[in-house]
């Protein structure tokens, strides 16, 4: 079964809660109000989002997490990658190809590298705009 993991879910969900009412500042305590989320998911997750440059925050009593783009820049590719690393279908598909031991003999390695291709446009193709719109 090919999913996208519970935690890039969970940093979709957050990218849109943040980016929803841009130019105010999240704690990490709202967002788990919000969201139901526990705590600790939600620090990994803001953690991530900010050393990928999606997020950035501001420490203070005023402070707290913020989007980095408009949400209409931000596409969902962008979320997962940040979370999980580079999505790919199988170990062939992505850039390490010396992980799989059949890759001299693979007859199916072009095809997979075409269909991960294609999940991966189909995620960049939409923004986390489109997703709080939907």
């Amino acid at each position: 079964m090919i999913r996208i993991s519970r935690l890039a879910d969970y940093g979709v969900v957050m990218m849109c809660e943040i980016s929803s009412s841009q130019g105010r500042a999240h704690s990490a305590n709202s967002l788990s109000k919000k969201t139901n989320m526990s705590a600790s998911a939600i620090m990994k997750i803001l953690k991530l989002l900010v050393k990928s440059g999606l997020l950035d925050s501001v420490r203070g009593p005023k402070g707290g997490y913020f989007a980095t783009k408009d949400p209409k820049d931000i596409n969902v590719l962008d979320v997962v990658n940040a979370i999980d690393g580079q999505v790919s279908v199988t170990i062939c598909s992505n850039d390490s190809h010396d992980a799989c031991e059949f890759k001299v003999a693979c007859v199916a390695k072009r095809g997979w590298g075409v269909v991960n291709n294609a999940l991966q446009a189909t995620l960049a193709g939409f923004t986390i705009a489109d997703f709080i719109n939907f």
